[in-house]
């Protein structure tokens, strides 16, 4: 058998080659999607940690597809989940054994094993990027902004809505602090904003003093019982020149160690 991995469709593709049979896998192959799980302990992730540090290494070397290695607090069963302590291998094509390689094991140290088809992909490529504190002439998730005498934030994330590209940061970023306190505690910047705070320049870096867009909507909601905080601004980007041009973001140097610290092997 020959296996085919796609990040699209791809049409009219043969059936065999030669003797063997051809089998095509793509991202849009059609899974279940889990909307709700049991949540991990700290004491389950240590001890699952312990045994992927031991055996991650070998089982990465030993079989080719095998993507990530992960402690779960779920099992899969009929597209289900369902509460079981255990360790999850992902792999790219599940059920697919490649020559030369042998099954993946049913337990690792008494830890029942549950094999996943999916891969890990970082959001980064640190050999390429900028540091968050420097400046980006194209926008990236992660990059330091800020306003005016106002504390350093980070960029969220981007939304693209009638023609313009729009990025999210916190209010207590781009909004005076005394804008805040004055309609404690409940701020609603089209309903809220006065002089001071109606014509708000952000920058990135914080230091930089030219402009590349301007606060269209911010809300900071807190101290409510039984209501989640809310902590949210909108900065419409009006430097065209800034707006991003591909789906990485700034370069974060710790997030390789940090996901392994929480017991993940890639």
């Amino acid at each position: 058998m020959i296996v085919a991995f796609s990040n699209k469709e791809i049409q009219q593709v043969p059936k065999y080659y030669q003797s063997l049979r051809i089998v095509l896998r793509t991202d849009n192959d059609k899974e279940k999607h889990i909307k709700r799980m049991p949540r991990l302990m700290v004491e389950d992730v240590k001890y699952c940690k312990k045994i992927i540090q031991k055996h991650g290494p070998r089982l990465m070397d030993e079989h080719s597809n095998i993507s990530m290695i992960i402690p779960s607090s779920y099992r899969l069963h009929n597209g289900k989940a369902i509460a079981h302590v255990c360790i999850a291998i992902y792999c790219r094509g599940k059920g697919i054994i490649p020559l030369n390689e042998t099954f993946f094991p049913d337990t690792l140290e008494c830890v029942d094993v549950d094999v996943r088809e999916g891969y890990c992909t970082f959001g980064m490529k640190n050999d390429e990027l900028l540091k968050s504190d420097e400046y980006h002439q194209n926008l990236r998730i992660g990059v330091e902004i800020g306003r005016s005498g106002g504390p350093i934030g980070t960029l969220g994330g981007f939304l693209h809505l009638s023609g313009n590209t729009y990025f999210l940061t916190c209010a207590h970023v781009v909004i005076p602090h005394q804008c805040l306190l004055d309609h404690y505690p409940d701020f609603k910047y089209l309903a809220n904003r006065c002089k001071t705070c109606e014509d708000i320049d952000v920058f990135q870096p914080a230091m930089n003093r030219t402009s590349l867009g301007k606060v269209t909507d911010a809300v900071f909601q807190h101290s409510h019982p039984g209501i989640t905080s809310v902590d949210a601004a909108i900065v419409c980007i009006t430097d065209k020149a800034r707006i991003p041009k591909d789906p990485y973001m700034t370069k974060q140097p710790s997030n390789t160690n940090k996901l392994r610290a929480a017991g993940i092997y890639i």
